[in-house]
């Protein structure tokens, strides 16, 4: 499931109740803040709720390697994601 479109960067409770009872994997598509961190423990409540374990649904965020420095990562990991997957666009 998608969530945090540019109009609205922090999804809703009702978004965030959906991803425990309807998904395996939320793509959310906000910036590692203060307001993403306490999304994923928002997430991790509702998944308790929803008596699933918030560690078994996927976490796959968008971000571009231009924005990242060791603080940026950091920040990544503190928002509970563990590992990375890299792509690249080629040019013609």
């Amino acid at each position: 499931m998608g969530a945090g479109a540019r109009a609205n960067p922090v999804p809703t409770d009702r978004v965030l109740r959906r991803v425990p009872r309807l998904a395996d994997g939320w793509f959310p598509q906000m910036q590692p803040t203060n307001d993403a961190r306490s999304t994923v423990e928002r997430l991790k409540k509702f998944a308790d709720e929803a008596g699933r374990d918030a560690a078994e649904i996927g976490m796959e965020p968008r971000i571009n390697l231009g924005d990242g420095d060791p603080e940026f990562w950091q920040e990544q990991a503190a928002c509970g994601k563990t590992w990375v997957l890299l792509t690249y666009q080629s040019t013609p």
